[in-house]
């Protein structure tokens, strides 16, 4: 693709009524990394508004279960994201996607770099994200969780924050969160 993504499913199914696709056992990984996808998720589901088969890449609802972000990057500094390639140009547009909707359910988010050594972890992260206009505000807004909590280590430093549970708000290029309270752990 364009993107220089690889997107594999075990099964995709298409309501051509409601303009629902779901996707089981679903990877998308980078050209270069197919071994190693950044993204998981044992099903995925997303509402594809008319204006999507226009070109645009607009989705009225994604909703995840068991999803899985991996961030990976060796001790040489190699990343499984795409767009490692120091010799290519960045696109001239940067590409966008209009989410009206996002919901998670037991999400992972993992970040794990070797060449600091620097790894972020949380985990049981439940999102229902809908689409609001409100006074200034157009996005989504909703509850968000991370149930699991989130463990930060840093060489022999270590971080945890217990689990939260707040609201987030995302007009689509700014994240804010309301009620979060955060207790933190540090060690050594």
């Amino acid at each position: 693709t364009s993107f220089g993504l690889v997107l594999t499913a075990d099964t995709f199914r298409y309501n051509l009524f409601t303009g629902g696709a779901t996707l089981t056992n679903v990877r998308l990984a980078a050209k270069a990394h197919e071994a190693q996808p950044f993204f998981t998720a044992a099903r995925v589901r997303a509402d594809l508004p008319l204006a999507a088969y226009a070109g645009s890449l607009i989705l009225d609802d994604v909703a995840v279960e068991g999803g899985r972000v991996e961030v990976l990057t060796d001790a040489d500094g190699v990343s499984n994201l795409p767009g490692d390639d120091a010799d290519e140009e960045p696109p001239a547009t940067p590409r966008t996607l209009a989410l009206r909707g996002l919901h998670l359910d037991d999400f992972t988010f993992l970040y794990d770099d070797r060449s600091r050594p620097l790894r972020i972890a949380a985990t049981g992260i439940d999102a229902a994200l809908d689409h609001r206009a409100i006074h200034l505000f157009e996005g989504i807004t909703g509850p968000f969780a991370v149930r699991g909590g989130v463990d930060v280590q840093l060489g022999e430093r270590a971080l945890r924050v217990d689990p939260i549970d707040s609201r987030l708000a995302f007009d689509g290029s700014t994240v804010s969160m309301q009620d979060l309270p955060l207790s933190l752990h540090l060690s050594q």
